[in-house]
């Protein structure tokens, strides 16, 4: 008969088979789980591929026709001749239809370079090779959006002149001063319209007292219009109460033939995330992308969104530097928040800016799986 040490021995070597045991499955749970995961995760893989090739595919096929639209204008030598006033309105209403046609793609391409960052991150393809994949990523996004503002540039200047407005899309004589306060006036209804509250925005200088000046306003309005909505995003956030006004400066240097207009927050800063972010095309802190189809199913008016895409300062400084300006942003160094810089150009001899990259479409198309 056994003994109670022998007994408790016992009970032990089976207590210790059965934890090997669980061990062992606990093991192969996870093992299948981990699997099940990665399983999951090529799948997400191919449907952002997909994702992302269809509107690639969509996008070069929007900018081929374009061009054989363009083709069949400049190759048609009786409209070219003749060009009467039946001719005339066949331009413009061709004009106006690709203009329409280009109004989304660079919501488009930001959808497919957010798929494309999925897909890397999920495979890690090209791990070591991250600096390079992102640096010809930026390239193609650049050269791509400079076709998109030179065909928007192209048209609106064409209609511009068919609709009696001398100097087309180019604005002469433009007070500065106004188009600040313009764009300062929108960027605080859409921030009322999203955080139920907007800083008040000081123009400084003198309404009278700013030199006149030549140039494309809706471009300056855009860029002024998201840096006012990113300066008064981070005061609201830093401060609810008591928010600090925003500032906008305007200055010109005649010797450099430059002006710049800058709008000083004192929100929450730069941290190390924004600071390497905040110019990267589709890349966003927001925590949900904005869909026009969702905020309509309600009866409260649409609102623009006041951040989203990620595509609000990357395409503003993509606007400005076509034609030798910029957009810039640094922190504050005696004071909390940061300022963004705004620079035109005002020398009348400067030229468009050449494209990176030559084809976007085609391009962007073509090494879209080298991207992955």
């Amino acid at each position: 008969m056994a003994t109670d040490k022998e007994q408790l021995v016992g009970t032990e070597i089976a207590i210790n088979k059965q934890r090997k045991i669980i061990k062992a499955v606990n093991v192969s749970i996870a093992v299948d789980k981990q699997k099940e995961q990665q399983l999951i995760l090529q799948q997400l893989c191919v449907l952002e591929e997909q994702k992302s090739l269809k509107l690639l595919h969509s996008l070069r096929r929007l900018h081929a026709d374009t061009l054989q639209l363009a083709e069949n204008l400049l190759t048609n030598s009786i409209i070219c001749e003749r060009f009467n006033n039946a001719d005339q309105n066949i331009v413009e209403a061709t004009m106006e239809q690709i203009r329409s046609r280009h109004a989304n793609t660079v919501e488009d391409l930001a959808e497919v370079v957010v798929a494309l960052r999925k897909v890397s991150d999920v495979t890690d393809v090209h791990k070591d090779n991250d600096e390079h994949q992102h640096k010809k990523l930026l390239l193609l996004v650049e050269s791509f959006l400079h076709g998109r503002c030179s065909i928007q540039l192209l048209c609106d200047h064409y209609v511009g002149f068919c609709k009696g407005r001398p100097h087309g899309e180019v604005s002469a004589n433009v007070n500065l001063w106004e188009v600040a306060h313009e764009a300062s006036l929108e960027a605080q209804y859409v921030c009322d319209a999203n955080l139920g509250m907007a800083p008040e925005v000081i123009v400084q200088g003198e309404r009278n007292n700013v030199p006149l000046m030549h140039l494309i306003r809706p471009w300056v309005h855009h860029s002024l219009v998201e840096m006012c909505k990113n300066a008064m995003a981070s005061s609201v956030e830093k401060s609810k109460i008591d928010t600090p006004p925003i500032q906008l400066h305007i200055a010109h240097n005649s010797d450099q033939r430059t002006t710049t207009i800058q709008v000083i927050d004192q929100g929450i800063g730069l941290n190390d995330h924004s600071r390497g972010k905040a110019f990267t095309f589709a890349e966003t802190s927001h925590a949900r992308r904005w869909d026009r189809l969702l905020e309509q199913q309600s009866y409260a008016p649409v609102r623009e969104p006041l951040a989203s895409l990620g595509v609000g300062l990357p395409f503003s400084r993509a606007l400005m530097q076509i034609f030798g300006g910029d957009v810039t942003l640094t922190e504050n160094s005696n004071a909390p928040g940061c300022t963004a810089t705004l620079l035109i150009s005002t020398d009348p001899t400067v030229l468009e800016k050449e494209a990176s990259m030559a084809s976007p479409g085609t391009n962007i198309l073509n090494n879209q799986r080298n991207l992955i």
